[in-house]
């Protein structure tokens, strides 16, 4: 199967995610985010806004480090928009100490094409399979 360049364009925003998330980069995610992002975590408020993004990120990444898988198991791209769906698993080992949590879910993206051809997150939702316990 032959990728179009916009669809490739998509899964790079993916792989960009999933480089920046295991490197625990809070500012890397943030601008993989439109300025007005809305981000819809299973576990706590919505986050709107690349600041907010960027916060929530770097508490975790304060607590804990990171390890995330991704697939990427349904994408399309209409016009200047792309949706993207899949599943997830990542493992999160907390810095003091402990037991590594590890989740796995599924997450359903929506993508604004920007000026220079990319792809960034305007709309991101998952759900983790089984919640913190």
């Amino acid at each position: 199967m032959c990728m179009s360049d916009d669809l490739a364009a998509v899964y790079r925003t993916l792989d960009s995610w999933l480089a920046a998330f295991n490197a625990g980069d809070a500012s890397a995610l943030a601008a993989l985010a439109a300025d007005n992002a809305v981000f819809l975590p299973n576990d706590g408020s919505g986050l709107i806004g690349r600041e907010a993004i960027k916060s929530h990120y770097q508490t975790w990444f304060e607590q804990f480090v990171p390890a995330e898988t991704a697939t990427g198991d349904e994408a399309e791209v209409i016009g200047d928009r792309a949706f993207f769906r899949g599943s997830y698993t990542a493992t999160l080992t907390p810095k003091a100490g402990g037991e590594p949590v590890t989740l796995s879910g599924k997450w359903l993206s929506i993508y604004r094409r920007q000026a220079d051809g990319s792809f960034k997150f305007t709309h991101l939702m998952w759900t983790s399979d089984k919640l913190f316990s």
